[in-house]
Formats: structure tokens, sequence, C-alpha cells
């Protein structure tokens, strides 16, 4: 794959992919972008264009069967006002002097007709080429950032050009200022004031996490300051940090144990957040009480109400855990998750959930874990009525609500 992204204000790309990539004849991309030319073979296609059952997304269809296809480029244009992320979860935006991208909105096609479960989580392992070339340009003012590795940056006419090699592009553009730190860098906005001490917090976040769960070597840590309400986010060791999130030391603690200290999970249970989100939270509680007296009983109670105000707030009808990826439930991960292994935590002891986690971290670094994984964990504690109660039934919530 090679996609090429221009940015003045707004998006112009162009990408181009071999037969070897495509799994239908026409592919998927954010709804808010116009297509300006589909080509198939060096020559421009006829194509149909419709939008998802569920208006998420379009999809584009070419004239000529798949099997006619060499390879195709396709030349887009547009802007993100922040609305069209797939899920809930995922923002992005274009302003005049700021960008923001992410694959989760598709900001560059996939080449399949939906994002069902097994036609994305085929697409996602075998469609997507790591060696990937993917260039971003911009004006000279301006700085990108990525996920993904640089690997050339040069300055042609007062447009800065940024190479990246790899999948799954996540990227900004803005101005910046940039601040070393023994971990890596932050990057502040410049014209944007931030108040805490983002390296004291990542410092005592990360030796806390190591004592006590694995210590993990990070030395290329990437912060990226972000506007307000775009959703504070982490690919591996680059971090997209809201300035919303910099009002409160737990926001940044969440998302830097993201870095080194979640399992890799399974698609179906992914998409649940319980195995990053709701064991980041309750990581983060516990970390809480170096800065603050009582620190994790107060984000308990956090925990708490926000989850009866997001219940309140949307007329939610409860499903067991289990099932929040399927009824796009993960959110309630955030607050709801925590609070289960807190309960988990008051039967079998912090030495010994701190221990069952630590184990976790280490066997399910590099295999997937999933719901039946990671309750065997837990085989000769005598939870299973904890299980029962919080992940495989509704009681856990009600019991939340009522209290």
């Amino acid at each position: 794959m090679e996609l090429s992204i221009k940015y003045q204000g707004k998006i112009q790309a162009h990408i181009k992919v071999s037969k070897a990539e495509l799994k239908y004849n026409g592919f998927i991309l954010n709804k808010s972008f116009i297509i300006e030319d589909v080509i198939v073979n060096g020559l421009s296609s006829n194509y149909s264009i419709e939008l998802s059952d569920d208006h998420q997304y379009q999809i584009i269809t070419i004239s000529s069967g798949i099997n006619a296809v060499n390879y195709m480029e396709v030349k887009y244009s547009g802007s993100l006002d922040g609305t069209t992320g797939l899920w809930p979860y995922v923002k992005e935006i274009t302003l005049p002097e700021f960008a923001l991208l992410r694959f989760e909105t598709l900001c560059f096609p996939f080449f399949i007709k939906s994002i069902e479960d097994k036609e994305l989580y085929s697409y996602v392992h075998s469609g997507f080429h790591l060696d990937s070339k993917i260039t971003v340009s911009c004006n000279n003012h301006l700085t990108v950032f990525s996920n993904l590795p640089l690997e050339n940056l040069a300055t042609i006419n007062n447009e800065k050009i940024f190479e990246f090699r790899g999948s799954f592009l996540n990227f900004v553009v803005g101005k910046f200022e940039q601040l070393k730190i023994p971990y890596g860098s932050i990057n502040y906005l410049i014209g944007k004031e931030v108040k805490l001490d983002l390296k004291n917090i990542i410092d005592i976040t990360i030796k806390y996490m190591s004592e006590y769960y694995g210590e993990v070597l990070i030395d290329d840590i990437n912060i990226i300051c972000i506007p307000e309400y775009l959703g504070s986010f982490v690919d591996k060791h680059t971090v997209f940090l809201a300035l919303d999130a910099l009002s409160d030391v737990r926001f940044i603690i969440h998302e830097i144990i993201h870095i080194g200290w979640n399992p890799l999970v399974e698609l179906n249970a992914q998409r649940t957040r319980f195995f990053d989100e709701a064991i980041t939270q309750y990581f983060t509680a516990r970390i809480y009480d170096i800065f603050e007296e009582n620190g994790s009983v107060k984000t308990y109670k956090t925990y708490q109400l926000h989850f009866k105000k997001t219940i309140k707030k949307h007329n939610i009808s409860l499903v067991p855990l289990i099932d929040y990826g399927k009824y796009e439930y993960g959110d309630l991960s955030y607050s709801y998750g925590p609070l289960v292994l807190k309960a988990i935590e008051e039967r079998i002891g912090v030495s010994n959930i701190d221990s069952v986690l630590r184990a976790m971290l280490a066997k399910y670094r590099y295999q997937e874990i999933n719901f039946s994984k990671f309750f065997k964990l837990f085989d000769g504690y005598n939870i299973n009525d904890i299980i029962e109660f919080y992940f495989y039934t509704t009681k856990g919530q009600n019991h939340i609500l009522e209290n």
C-alpha cells in the first residue's frame, strides 16, 4: 500500500494498493470524504456509492470484478468534524491548522465491504501490509506526529514531507514544542497551557507498574497533546493526550498504563473494552493513592457515580459484561469494569489479585487472552460466584445501581 496525504486545512489523499490487498471490488471510507477518482489498472473506473446500513461509512463498489483488478488507486478529499468515528470513543477532526485522523475513522480506505467482525478481523490480519509507505505533507510551520516510525523528513518549497512506514495509521498535524524526558518526549501544543507536572506523573506511574505488575522497558514514549474533547488514546508507545485529560492526574496515569501493561486481546473480547479500559482503570485507582490520601476510595466512588449517570442518561438496557462488545456497550467498562475487579480484590486480597494480574500480563503479552482464559487465572481462589454475578448476569450492575 502507498498512501499520500496532503493537509492544507483539509485532507487531500491518494492511495494505491495491489491485488493482494483487495478483499472486495471496492472499499469502505469515512462518509465525510468526497471521492474524486477511482483508477483501476491505470484507467478511471465507474463506481457506485451507498451508505452502510447504520449510516456510519460509505461503501464504494467499482464496475469491474475483483479478478480483473491488478491494482487500484483512489483519490479523495474532505474535512472531518469529530462525529464520524466508527465507534463512540473514536474522534477525529480537521481544523485550519490542526488535524487528527485515526485508522478507526476510516481516514483511508479499507478494501472490504463492511466492518462486520469476521470480515474486519480477516482484513486487518491479512490485508494490511506492515511495510506500507505513508507520506503526510503540510505547511512548513506545522509538524506531523504519528504512531508509525518516521523514516524520512524533507522540506521542499515551504512544505514539510513526512514519510512513515507501517499500517494502522494515526497521525496529528499542528504547532508543537517538544520537551525531552528520560522516557522519551512530550510534545505540547503551542499556545495551550499545561499546569500538571507530566514528567513527575509519568515517572511515578512507570515505577509503580514496573514494581507490582512487571517491568517494561520504556525509553521511546512519545506524548502528543491534542485539543480538548477529542479523546485520549494510545498506540504502542505513542500517547495522544487530550488537553481536558490534563485537568486530572488520573487521566494521565491511565494513558501511561496503556503503554506497557495491557494484555493482547482476542477481537471479540476486545470490543467489551474490559481488558484494556477496565483493568487500566483499576490500576489507576490503585496508583492514585500516591497522589491523594484515600485516592482509590474516592476513585471507586467516582466510577460508581459515573456508571449510574451513564445508565440513566442514555436509558441503557443492561446486558452482561461479557456481551458489552456485541451491543457496543464497551464504554461501560470504564466505570463498571474496575468495580468488578475491586470486588474480586475484596474477596481474595490485594496481594493475590496483584499476583494474578502480574501473571496475566506476563503470559498474555504476546498471545491473546479472552474471558475464559482470564477466569482460569483465578482457579483455586473460589470466585465462581463473583464471575457469575458480575460477568455472566446483570446482577452486579443492578447491585451498583441500587447502592
